[in-house]
């Protein structure tokens, strides 16, 4: 789909359903969306990888950024139990 063009969407009884030229999805009501640009490439990249692995394009993008979300909140806490146990002895010594 060109990059200046939105699908179109309707609401029915609270779920809405968009359509993009392959098909044609249902959104619960309520849940945000989020926009994404892709080159054509990544695109293609994109569909290839979620049509191996038997997903929409939708979820794999859904899942790849809660993944990443994921394990930057994962590293931060690792970061964090890090300088606690570094500094524990320091911390005991000044309190």
């Amino acid at each position: 789909m060109p990059a200046h063009r939105h699908p179109r969407a309707v609401t029915v009884c609270g779920l809405r359903f968009e359509h993009e030229p392959w098909r044609y999805h249902m959104v619960p009501s309520g849940m945000a969306g989020l926009n994404v640009r892709f080159t054509d490439e990544e695109l293609e990249a994109l569909r290839q990888r979620a049509e191996r692995e038997g997903r929409s394009m939708q979820q794999f993008a859904h899942d790849a950024v809660i993944t990443a979300i994921n394990e930057h909140s994962r590293l931060f806490n690792e970061a964090a139990d890090h300088v606690l146990a570094a500094s524990k002895e320091l911390n005991r010594r000044l309190a």
